[in-house]
Protein backbone atom coordinates (compact mmCIF):
# COMPACT_ATOMS: atom_id res chain seq x y z
CA UNK A 1 0.00 0.00 0.00
CA UNK A 2 1.13 3.24 -1.10
CA UNK A 3 0.46 5.45 2.09
CA UNK A 4 1.85 2.59 4.42
CA UNK A 5 5.53 3.29 2.31
CA UNK A 6 4.57 6.94 2.62
CA UNK A 7 4.59 6.13 6.48
CA UNK A 8 7.69 3.97 6.95
CA UNK A 9 9.70 6.78 5.03
CA UNK A 10 8.57 9.69 6.91
CA UNK A 11 9.48 8.45 10.20
CA UNK A 12 12.94 8.44 9.19
CA UNK A 13 12.87 11.67 7.92
CA UNK A 14 13.83 15.63 9.77
CA UNK A 15 10.81 17.26 8.82
CA UNK A 16 8.44 14.71 10.25
CA UNK A 17 5.45 17.14 11.51
CA UNK A 18 4.90 18.28 7.86
CA UNK A 19 4.97 14.46 6.19
CA UNK A 20 3.31 13.18 8.80
CA UNK A 21 0.47 15.62 8.39
CA UNK A 22 0.50 15.45 4.39
CA UNK A 23 0.08 11.93 4.66
CA UNK A 24 -2.88 11.99 6.36
CA UNK A 25 -4.69 14.34 4.11
CA UNK A 26 -3.66 12.37 1.89
CA UNK A 27 -5.59 9.21 3.43
CA UNK A 28 -8.79 11.70 3.61
CA UNK A 29 -7.86 12.65 -0.12
CA UNK A 30 -7.93 8.79 -1.27
CA UNK A 31 -10.67 7.59 0.56
CA UNK A 32 -12.99 10.37 0.92
CA UNK A 33 -16.96 9.21 1.05
CA UNK A 34 -15.67 5.34 1.16
CA UNK A 35 -15.54 4.77 4.98
CA UNK A 36 -12.07 3.13 4.53
CA UNK A 37 -10.36 4.25 7.66
CA UNK A 38 -8.10 0.71 7.59
CA UNK A 39 -4.49 2.73 7.16
CA UNK A 40 -5.39 4.92 10.48
CA UNK A 41 -6.64 2.32 12.54
CA UNK A 42 -3.84 0.04 11.77
CA UNK A 43 -1.07 2.45 12.38
CA UNK A 44 -2.99 4.28 15.47
CA UNK A 45 0.75 4.29 17.50
CA UNK A 46 1.45 6.25 14.78
CA UNK A 47 -1.00 8.67 14.31
CA UNK A 48 -0.95 9.68 17.88
CA UNK A 49 2.33 11.50 17.40
CA UNK A 50 0.21 14.46 15.68
CA UNK A 51 0.13 17.35 17.91
CA UNK A 52 -1.97 20.65 17.87
CA UNK A 53 -3.71 21.65 14.38
CA UNK A 54 -2.20 18.02 13.35
CA UNK A 55 -4.51 16.54 15.52
CA UNK A 56 -7.32 18.65 14.58
CA UNK A 57 -6.48 18.03 10.74
CA UNK A 58 -6.17 13.71 11.52
CA UNK A 59 -9.94 14.06 13.02
CA UNK A 60 -11.02 16.38 10.05
CA UNK A 61 -9.37 13.42 7.93
CA UNK A 62 -12.15 10.84 9.11
CA UNK A 63 -14.85 13.06 8.68
CA UNK A 64 -14.20 13.39 5.11
CA UNK A 65 -14.01 9.74 4.76
CA UNK A 66 -17.24 9.31 6.59
CA UNK A 67 -18.94 11.76 5.10
CA UNK A 68 -21.47 9.90 2.78
CA UNK A 69 -22.53 8.15 5.97
CA UNK A 70 -23.15 11.14 8.08
CA UNK A 71 -25.79 12.06 5.22
CA UNK A 72 -27.38 8.86 5.57
CA UNK A 73 -27.91 9.07 9.11
CA UNK A 74 -29.19 12.55 9.19
CA UNK A 75 -32.00 11.08 6.37
CA UNK A 76 -32.56 8.40 9.31
CA UNK A 77 -33.05 10.77 11.46
CA UNK A 78 -35.32 13.34 10.12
Amino acid sequence: MLLTKIKDATTKARNFSVLHNATVVSHGYMNAGTTSHAFLSNNLQWLANATNWARFTAVASLGVVHKVRSMTLASLLA
